[in-house]
């Protein structure tokens, strides 16, 4: 690919990855990129740029397992490590979904529900969501659907939360 291309490419990943245009969702068996507004990023229509961003990501997954980085272009290896440092926890996050035994969480959807009093329709008797857990192991995927209220879906978060903080602080105590 001549230079020029490259460079233009190059400054357009940039700024749609800084501008959350896209973004980049590892799995178990690699990486996709999602475009919640695909209007905003038409270049990815062009074959030439889809084979360059992906090449780019790979550099990244690189960047995060500390591959080896030997004859890589030294602009692609720079782009790679713009976006390998906005890429929060990548290294742990990718030994988890390429090393774990178990299923790994993959998306969380959710919808908002309201129940209707029995006697009378117009009035809501309870409001509540249903959550839609997705895991993955390899290409299988799992599919975990309930419903949850504000109260079950506080104490959850709480959980989360403080799980969360144990996590960042193990984290944290290692690199000291």
């Amino acid at each position: 690919m001549e230079n020029e291309k490259k460079e233009r490419y190059a400054e357009l990943i940039l700024n749609a990855y800084n501008e959350n245009i896209f973004k980049i969702t590892w799995s178990t068996i690699g990486f996709s990129i999602n475009i919640e507004k695909p209007e905003q990023f038409p270049k990815m229509k062009d074959k030439d740029f889809q084979k360059y961003i992906f090449s780019i990501i790979n550099l990244v997954a690189k960047l995060a397992e500390k591959e080896d980085l030997d004859g890589e272009n030294e602009k692609d290896l720079a782009i790679a490590k713009e976006i390998y440092l906005r890429e929060t926890d990548l290294k742990d996050h990718l030994y988890i979904k390429k090393n774990s035994k178990i299923d790994c969480f993959e998306s969380l959807e959710y919808e908002i529900i309201s129940h209707r009093d029995k006697d009378d329709a117009q009035k809501i008797a309870a409001t509540s969501a249903i959550l839609k857990i997705t895991t993955e192991k390899s290409r299988d995927e799992s599919i975990c659907a309930f419903e949850i209220s504000e109260r079950d879906l506080t104490d959850m978060i709480q959980k989360l939360d403080g799980l969360r903080e144990k996590i960042h602080n193990i984290r944290t105590e290692d690199k000291i």
